[in-house]
Parts: C-alpha cells; sequence; structure tokens
C-alpha cells in the first residue's frame, strides 16, 4: 500500500510538473483531432514513411534516399522520377476546409515547376497542389467542384538550397500561403474542393498520361489538416517541429486523464 502510495505521488508531481511546463510554452492550441496525417520522414531507413496519427496509411518510397533533415531525418528526390506516395482515402478528400505543408529545400529546375505536394485529379485537373512554379514562387493550388482551377502565386522568390517553410489554407473562401510562418499571398473563392479517388503524391509525380513535375532536393515534415490552421498555429509547427507538436499533445492529454481518474 505505502509503495502504491508513493508512486501515486511521483506521478502527480511529474504531471504538475508537466502542467507547469506547458502553461509556460508558446504553443498555440493546435486540435490534432483535426490533423488528417503527419508525415515526420524520420525512419532513416526502408521503403516507407508512416503517418504519426496512426489514421493514414504508410506512404511508398520510389526512388527517394534518405538524408539529414530539418528535424531529423528526411526524404531526397533526384527532381527525375522520385517521390513518395500515400494511398487514396476519404479522409484525404476534405471538401470545405483544409491545410497542408512541409519544409522543403530545394536544389534546382529553377524555371520549372517543382510539385511539393499534390493529389491529381481523374483526368488532368489537380484536386490540390503545392509546388515551386516556373517563375520561382511557391504556388498555392485547388480545384474546386465547379471545375475552376483556382490557384496563385506568393511574393516570395524561392532561392535554391535554402531551407522554406511551406504551408497552404483553405477556409472555404479564402485559399492562404505561407512562407516561413508569414502570410505570402492569398485568392478569395467559395466553392467546395473536387473529390477524387487519387493517391498524395510528395515530391511530384501524376496520373499516367499528365505531366508530371518533380522536385530535386529535400522534403521533411509533411502534414495535413481538415480544417484551416491560422497564423500562430503555422509558426508553432515551424518554430517546434511536428514532433515538438506531437509531444506537447500528448502530455496535455496525459494531464487531462489524470485528472479525470483523480475526481
Amino acid at each position: 500500500m505505502k509503495k502504491m502510495i508513493n508512486k501515486s505521488s511521483i506521478l502527480g508531481v511529474v504531471l504538475i510538473f508537466i502542467s507547469l511546463i506547458l502553461a509556460f510554452q508558446s504553443y498555440a492550441e493546435i486540435n490534432l483531432e483535426n490533423c488528417v496525417g503527419i508525415w515526420l520522414f524520420d525512419e532513416g531507413k526502408g521503403e516507407a514513411v508512416k503517418d504519426s496519427t496512426g489514421k493514414c496509411k504508410d506512404g511508398k518510397i520510389n526512388g527517394a534516399v534518405w538524408d539529414n533533415g530539418k528535424f531529423g531525418k528526411a526524404l531526397s528526390f533526384n527532381g527525375t522520377n522520385n517521390n513518395v506516395e500515400i494511398p487514396d482515402m476519404p479522409s484525404l478528400n476534405p471538401k470545405t476546409e483544409m491545410s497542408m505543408g512541409c519544409w522543403v529545400y530545394i536544389k534546382g529546375n529553377a524555371g520549372q515547376h517543382r510539385d511539393i505536394i499534390s493529389k491529381d485529379g481523374e483526368n488532368a485537373e489537380r484536386q490540390y497542389l503545392l509546388t515551386a512554379s516556373d517563375i520561382n514562387k511557391f504556388r498555392a493550388h485547388i480545384w474546386t467542384a465547379d471545375g475552376v482551377a483556382n490557384y496563385f502565386d506568393g511574393n516570395t522568390t524561392v532561392e535554391l538550397e535554402t531551407w522554406y517553410h511551406v504551408f497552404q489554407t483553405y477556409d472555404g473562401k479564402v485559399l492562404k500561403l505561407y512562407v516561413n510562418g508569414k502570410e505570402d499571398g492569398n485568392k478569395s473563392f467559395s466553392k467546395d474542393i473536387i473529390v477524387t479517388s487519387q493517391p498524395v503524391r510528395i515530391g511530384g509525380g501524376a496520373n499516367a498520361g499528365a505531366t508530371g513535375y518533380y522536385t530535386p532536393g529535400i522534403i521533411d515534415e509533411v502534414a495535413m489538416f481538415n480544417v484551416a490552421l491560422g497564423e500562430k498555429d503555422i509558426q508553432t509547427i515551424m518554430n517546434n517541429g511536428l514532433s515538438g507538436v506531437l509531444a506537447v499533445s500528448s502530455a496535455r492529454k496525459l494531464v487531462t486523464t489524470w485528472s479525470s481518474i483523480k475526481k
């Protein structure tokens, strides 16, 4: 009995300590229930990347090789035929809101399209696409159910061999692009996103018969949400890494669970 009391007391102290740490951290409150998938690319070996949320299927690595990333490990793509393919599932088809992004380090192909995260339509359209465009700007792109390709280029000029944190969000009214935690452009429209059965591709590629634009460089920490994140949320992800966001979320759940048990 004494040992049980001691263990409970120790656990209580630990949880108080965690609570104090969380209280003083500047993390935005990111609800991981709204997260579709997080691919950290930290495996460092093997032919697949796992979704850290457990909601999506593993991504198949096609030719890309392991490298050092912005946080831990990452994947390096040759810009010719390398990518990661994540099989389609309902959660990868948000209709009214979404956010997606990653860290990217582009090594070449200036003046060409370089697809970073994409999901094709059944024909030539793209369901959603985050790319470095042929004018060397990051481009946010969503194809809506009315058959319109909605896209724009941001303001930042893409420099080679430079790390960028890039995110695009859509809240059902405005498509926004964020580069290194700051809004880099936007476009207003209010239509649902098309739904397709194609895989999500990281690093480039396209359906058979369509043109695939590949990214030569390194990609790290890919995430997708079914809501439009705010600027503070995106800055939290950029500054602390997705592992940090996952750790804080787990710690909060632990504190909440223990508090419920004590009651």
